[in-house]
């Protein structure tokens, strides 16, 4: 019997792909510094690249929940800052907030005083690894403005902060991608080499084109 799989999970366009997600050659790096206590996360680079998905699948591996072992927040949503704002103060007063480590996705469209703060905030969080065992932490995720980084001033973190400027894919891991996806869905891309240059090394915008191209054959599961 056949293990039918949908396209809308197979190719996905909106979060985490569950068959067809290529772990990026930085895969392991972030792990590591999402296990590290202390170690802060700064991940940027443009739209598409797999900048969230990379830590949603360190979380998923790790059976990370959001609000338990990690809060949530995109600096889109309404009260972001409000709740960013508590989530450092009450860290800088030497609390231990619940969860201890704050994900702020977007971070880019902070203001650039608001993100000098945080940048130095941080090293003081990071110290704390010396007084508990699982002190306050962030992972920050945005696009940098300018080619410069977000934290652009925080020259002082060092190693307290594990820096990733993702750009785009290899050939080979949007080949994997597609592959993946073909297997999933028992189908075959004869064009391979337009696909590969349609999608320019960007994971999303070759998730959208697989998932177009099936769509238009209807080709809606395995």
């Amino acid at each position: 019997m056949i293990d039918k799989k949908r396209l809308v999970d197979v190719f996905k366009t909106v979060g985490l792909p569950p068959y067809t997600y290529v772990k990026p050659s930085h895969y392991g790096e972030v792990r590591a510094d999402v296990e590290q206590p202390g170690k802060h996360l700064l991940i940027e680079g443009p739209s598409g690249t797999g900048k969230t998905c990379v830590v949603y699948k360190v979380f998923e591996e790790l059976g990370w929940a959001d609000g338990k072992e990690y809060q949530y927040v995109s600096c889109r949503d309404q009260n972001s800052d409000a709740t960013i704002r508590g989530f450092f103060e009450k860290a800088s007063k030497g609390d231990q907030p619940s969860p201890p480590l704050i994900v702020v996705d977007d971070f880019h469209l902070l203001p650039s005083v608001r993100r000098t703060e945080i940048g130095g905030t941080l090293k003081r969080l990071s110290d704390r690894a010396f007084e508990h065992t699982s002190p306050p932490k962030a992972i920050l995720i945005g696009i940098p403005t300018s080619g410069l980084s977000l934290l652009s001033d925080a020259y002082d973190l060092g190693p307290r902060l594990g820096s990733y400027r993702v750009s785009r894919a290899s050939d080979r891991e949007i080949d994997q991608l597609i592959s993946e996806g073909e297997q999933s869905l028992n189908v075959l891309f004869e064009d391979r080499d337009i696909l590969l240059g349609e999608s320019a090394g960007n994971f999303w915008l070759s998730q959208y084109i697989c998932n177009k191209v099936c769509a238009t054959q209807d080709v809606i599961e395995t």
